[in-house]
């Protein structure tokens, strides 16, 4: 009766540890941002599709005791839960009046398990376009410190420097998708028997290491006419500019 007794005690706490965790943890995916009470970067999350992932989010601060006092360190935690299988894209804006203000995009996919995952899209780095030739002279350079998009534009009539809207980004991002840019890198082709034309370089650097570069001298690689003259108008209209 006593091991009858100890054994049935056991199955109790297996059936209890059993049912402790209310779903499977891949069922979930994660997010963390950093922030802080009084000034500290607030998060918003918009768009993605909450028939398939539903949002969860929670503030978790780093000392129990720290709790809504100016300076007070916390976690923004953000839990993405699958409703239904598909994809969605989710973006999120930090703002702060002390802090860095930045926008990010990201891609999540919901298996038919319902296991989540959540990735970031990737974003520029760095950018530069050069174009020259008989009366024909452009650099488009785009860097990014982690705060600011900077444009630099040179040509036969300007030197010029402006800050560009961070929403550009994903315009740029666009192009680079449409016309399948990444195939460029190690383009190196030359027309030896045309003496005056066109000369170009590319170069692109991404935020997941992707570092694209080609060049050219009157043989360009597919869709160049198309990339530079989006990009083009992209960065030579001051709507864009901050």
């Amino acid at each position: 009766m006593r091991l009858t007794g100890i054994l049935l005690m056991l199955c109790s706490l297996l059936m209890a540890f059993s049912f402790a965790e209310p779903c499977n943890a891949e069922s979930s995916a994660v997010l963390v941002f950093e922030s802080f009470d009084g000034g500290g970067p607030q998060y918003e999350v918009s768009g993605f599709d909450e028939s398939i992932v539903s949002l969860d989010v929670v503030r978790k601060y780093n000392k129990e005791d720290h709790e809504m006092m100016t300076g007070s360190g916390y976690n923004v935690v953000m839990t993405f839960t699958g409703q239904k299988p598909g994809r969605t894209s989710a973006h999120i804006s930090c703002s702060s009046p002390i802090a860095d203000n930045w926008e990010r995009d990201y891609d999540i996919t919901v298996d038919r398990n319902l296991n989540v995952t959540v990735k970031e899209r990737p974003y520029v780095i760095k950018l530069r376009m050069v174009r020259s030739g008989f009366r024909i002279f452009s650099v488009y350079e785009v860097g990014f410190d982690g705060l600011d998009y900077t444009l630099h534009v040179e040509n036969s009539f300007c030197d010029d420097y402006q800050t560009l809207r961070p929403e550009v980004n994903q315009r740029v991002m666009e192009i680079i998708s449409k016309y399948d840019v990444l195939s460029w890198d190690g383009f190196d082709k030359y027309n030896k028997w045309v003496l005056d034309g066109e000369d170009f370089t590319f170069k692109l650097v991404l935020s997941d290491g992707t570092d694209i570069y080609a060049t050219g001298s009157n043989k360009f690689p597919e869709n160049y006419r198309e990339v530079f003259s989006e990009l083009e108008a992209l960065f030579g209209n001051p709507d864009n500019y901050l």
